[in-house]
This record gives C-alpha cells, sequence and structure tokens, in this order.
C-alpha cells in the first residue's frame, strides 16, 4: 500500500507532504517544519539528527533531502518539534486520518 499523506498546521508552522508505503514514511523534500523541538520527546533521536544537519534541513525548516522513518508517529514528530500521534496526525485527505485510511484498506484485502 503506498499513498500520499500530509500533515499541516493551522498557524502555518509547518506544511509537510510524505509518502506512506509498507509501514514506512518519507517526509519529501520541500516540506516546511516547525524549527523548535521539545528535548524530551521519546524515541526522537531519528528527527533530531535529521533537524541538526544542515544539509538535510536549513536554517528555515525547509527540508532538502527527503527523510525516511520506520513510524508515523516519529515522522510526525520530526514535522511538528512535538510529541504527537502518528496515525492521527497524517492525513490522507481532509477527513482521513492515515489510521483510518490504513484500516479501512486493510478490510478491502
Amino acid at each position: 500500500m503506498k499513498v500520499s499523506i500530509f500533515l499541516t498546521a493551522r498557524d502555518g508552522g509547518y506544511n509537510a507532504t510524505a509518502l506512506y508505503e509498507d509501514g514506512k514514511i518519507t517526509v519529501q523534500k520541500g516540506s516546511l517544519i516547525r524549527m523548535s523541538f521539545a528535548d524530551h520527546i521519546r524515541g526522537g533521536r531519528i528527527a533530531k539528527q535529521y533537524r541538526n544537519d544542515p544539509s538535510v534541513v536549513d536554517e528555515k525548516g525547509i527540508v532538502k533531502k527527503d527523510c525516511m522513518f520506520s513510524s508515523p508517529s516519529t515522522a510526525a514528530q520530526f514535522v511538528m518539534g512535538s510529541s504527537t500521534n502518528g496515525w492521527t496526525a497524517w492525513h490522507v485527505d481532509k477527513k482521513t486520518s492515515l489510521r483510518k485510511y490504513v484500516d479501512a484498506n486493510k478490510q478491502e484485502d
């Protein structure tokens, strides 16, 4: 299963697109991430590594290279800078979370 997903802040603080495929999420080059990052985030090590690498994220929060994550939540933390449930944060469309999409498509198999 491969699907395009997005994560957007109402205040414009982040605006990211990604691909979900086979349980992995690739945040796409050109996405905007929130620059602040909560240091206490559990499991945020990979997100932090990407964020701290100027060849991956520029000083304005623009992602310069595709970034792959093994979990929707870690990918969402990378974008949002805070702890969140990635299954509900990422969306396929305005009304459909990644969780709803994956669950609905499992039932069709």
